[in-house]
């Protein structure tokens, strides 16, 4: 049986942290804290403890800062703010061990939405943003040579005539990008839509 081996800690420079992705190289780890509406990035060394923070971004007041995706280049990391209704984007260079601030730092999304989590499509064609307040899943086209989102869709994670409290969790690319998954708590299911391969 496998086992864990307690290696070192780091704080994560702010309150109620949420969610730690480690980009492709293995050489770095962007923790996003909830609570601190704020991420820091780590250095991952060779023996496979976490370095000092070597970037740290406070958003604004009300943030709520939920989840880190990194695109397929792992060159752009986006963050779903919840708090602030936005998607916010930041360059990484994970050799260098450097996080800096998009020319286009905000996708904007719309008021009281609160963007929970982010998922590409296989081809990193196309982004989902499910959110959790309203209950919809927003698809935007992706650019991989800026970094930037452009909404197209909005769809609803419920069946109509359903009037009951609901908010939405996680979201999923099949691997074939034939369909795309979302969770409800509320309504209790996981929605399934089929995505049109053309567009």
């Amino acid at each position: 049986t496998g086992s864990l081996t307690f290696l070192n800690s780091q704080p994560s420079n702010g309150g109620s942290p949420a969610h730690v992705v480690v980009d492709a190289t293995g050489k770095q780890v962007i923790v996003a804290n909830y609570g601190g509406g704020s991420i820091t990035m780590f250095p991952i060394q060779a023996n496979g403890q976490l370095g000092a923070a070597n970037a740290h971004f406070q958003h604004p007041s009300g943030s709520l800062a939920h989840c880190t995706t990194i695109d397929a280049s792992n060159h752009f990391a986006f963050v779903c703010d919840k708090g602030l209704n936005q998607v916010r984007s930041y360059v990484l260079d994970a050799a260098a061990g450097t996080l800096t601030t998009n020319t286009t730092l905000i996708t904007y999304l719309a008021a009281g939405s609160g963007p929970r989590h982010l998922t590409f499509d296989p081809q990193y064609k196309w982004a989902y943003v499910i959110c959790e307040l309203n209950s919809t899943i927003v698809g935007f086209n992706y650019n991989p040579t800026n970094g930037t989102l452009s909404p197209f869709q909005t769809n609803s994670t419920l069946p109509a005539g359903f009037g009951g409290a609901n908010t939405t969790a996680e979201i999923a690319a099949h691997p074939s990008g034939k369909f795309l998954y979302g969770s409800n708590r509320g309504h209790n299911s996981i929605v399934v839509f089929t995505v049109n391969g053309a567009d």
